[in-house]
């Protein structure tokens, strides 16, 4: 999966700004994580057109790209992360970030920054995990 990764100045109508420009373009926000410093924030966004979503962006002026994450519908049911985080750390797999999001009332979707991306996939495959 794709990840938009946006580099903002911590200051006040940025993220206006920023979803405005999405919403112009019609384009539809999955999943939003924003994490923060003093001046700046790093905004993670799942797009539903994620090129259309970066040009636009980078065509704005800000500083955007797409990274690679790993993402893994899961039931809702207890246990479920820490068999995935079981599953990738038996396979020397580590996590950089993580966030999810829920896809219906039954399941849910989590977003993995991995060391290794494509064995990552892999392994959670293998474990029975759905890849999305």
């Amino acid at each position: 999966m794709k990840q938009l990764s946006v580099f903002l100045e911590n200051k006040k109508g940025e993220l206006t700004d920023m979803t405005d420009i999405l919403r112009n373009e019609d384009l539809s926000i999955d999943s939003i994580v924003i994490a923060e410093t003093s001046k700046f924030g790093v905004i993670r966004i799942i797009a539903n057109e994620y090129e259309k979503a970066v040009n636009a962006l980078k065509n704005a002026g800000f500083n955007a790209r797409v990274v690679d994450v790993v993402a893994v519908k899961i039931a809702n049911k207890k246990g479920m992360f820490s068999k995935i985080a079981h599953a990738l750390s038996e396979a020397n797999i580590s996590i950089n970030y993580c966030y999810s999001y829920y896809a219906d009332t039954n399941s849910g979707i989590f977003v993995f920054s991995l060391d290794d991306n494509e064995k990552g996939e892999k392994v959670l495959s293998q474990a029975g995990f759905e890849i999305v």
